[in-house]
């Protein structure tokens, strides 16, 4: 598949090391959702802004299938990467 920014909740389901937005942009709240089950401690998803600042470390909390994380951010950014992604793992960046 491929990442979605065209509306205000943006579907994110391929990593890379390219800067998926350049514009800065209001990030309300990042929803992180499993695929496959992970190893417990093992990176869901890494999300960072276009300088490589980290936002977000996502880490497995359970060994289970479709483990949903929430991050409540409310916060500027400048632009998105998104260089680690799980397994069947997504993101839903609902922006302002």
């Amino acid at each position: 598949m491929a990442n979605d920014i065209s509306s205000r909740s943006w579907f994110i389901d391929t990593a890379g090391a390219g800067v998926i937005y350049q514009p800065q942009e209001f990030i309300k709240f990042i929803e992180v959702v499993g695929g496959a089950a992970g190893a417990q401690g093992g990176a869901m998803a890494t999300i960072n802004d276009r300088n490589g600042k980290n936002i977000v470390t996502a880490l497995y909390q359970t060994v289970l299938a479709g483990e949903i994380q929430t991050y409540n951010l409310e916060n500027w950014f400048e632009g998105l990467i998104v260089p680690t992604l799980g397994v069947g793992v997504t993101l839903r960046v609902h922006i302002k």
